[in-house]
């Protein structure tokens, strides 16, 4: 296991958790106000390194609440919907190895389907 990789997985998922939590009483999709659009851009970019630098940061590499912190971040890139369509490769391969669950490839394919149908 990856500590670092995995703390700044779980910091960074904090952090947009944090965000999301002080605007969900003003919105009803809190996740896509433009206010965190910065956020998750930013969140998306911390998550396409850790792709091109090792590989989906499964079990293996972050452990369970890791992994669940990259699976979240991926699915929340809609505000780069290129860099979320490119995660969905890596993820499918993480799941076909046993290294992430099934449940996070379908989140982040209904996620990408949401984002192209609102295109």
């Amino acid at each position: 296991m990856d500590i670092v990789i995995r703390q700044h997985l779980l910091q960074r998922y904090q952090q947009a958790q944090s965000a999301v939590a002080s605007i969900e009483n003003h919105t009803t999709h809190p996740e896509y106000d433009d206010s965190l659009k910065p956020l998750f851009q930013s969140l998306a970019k911390t998550l396409d390194a850790i792709i091109k630098n090792r590989c989906w940061p499964g079990y293996t590499l972050v452990g369970a609440e890791g992994a669940e912190a990259a699976a979240y971040i991926a699915c929340n890139a809609h505000f780069t919907p290129e860099l979320q369509q490119s995660f969905k490769p890596a993820l499918e391969h993480a799941v076909n190895v046993g290294e992430a669950p099934a449940q996070h490839l379908s989140e982040l394919t209904e996620r990408i389907r949401q984002v192209q149908d609102e295109a």
